[in-house]
């Protein structure tokens, strides 16, 4: 067993733990790069309203009630 320290490990000893980038830690931005947004605030909030939408669209559980075609939802 490997003996550990108490001590408290911020998102930059945890980055080079992992050996990720401090920038992109999260692990599923690591490995979809493409899923980060663009720079400007106004795509950026485009781009967030477009996937937001692709993951509604992906969601089993998002049926229409009645047959009526749901809303795609502009979650911000």
């Amino acid at each position: 067993m490997m003996e550990t320290e108490n001590k408290i490990v911020g998102y930059e000893g945890l980055a080079k733990i992992l050996g990720l980038s401090e920038k992109y830690l999260p692990i599923l931005r690591k490995k979809n790069p493409e899923r980060l947004p663009p720079p400007t605030r106004a795509s950026k909030t485009k781009w967030h309203i477009d996937v937001v939408n692709d993951w509604l669209k992906d969601d089993n559980n998002n049926k229409p009630a009645r047959g009526r075609k749901r809303k795609m939802y502009n979650i911000l």
